[in-house]
């Protein structure tokens, strides 16, 4: 290969590399946020979510049960303990 076609081969790349970082602050400085169609309908199903894992926490909490931080970080109290009476075997 000819240094003059490797020269310009570097030019095309960088001349592209250039053009795409324009276009992506062009596309981010236009950009307008807007609320999808049923944003509504997301936030009620998000609010009896977290009322139905307050009841879980809450009847778990009345039993006597400990809650597993390891296996539920998010302390919901839908995952139980990989072992119990039930349970005999993992998974």
């Amino acid at each position: 290969m000819s240094w003059r076609l490797d020269n310009r081969r570097r030019f095309i790349l960088l001349l592209l590399a250039a053009s795409a970082l324009l276009m992506q602050m062009v596309l981010d400085m236009t950009r307008t946020p807007t609320r999808q169609w049923d944003y509504d309908l997301k936030l009620e199903a998000a609010t009896r979510a977290e009322r139905a894992f307050d009841a879980v926490r809450h009847h778990r909490g009345l039993e006597g049960a400990s809650l597993d931080l390891v296996n539920d970080p998010a302390g919901t109290g839908l995952i139980g303990p990989e072992i119990s009476l039930i349970t005999n075997a993992a998974g």
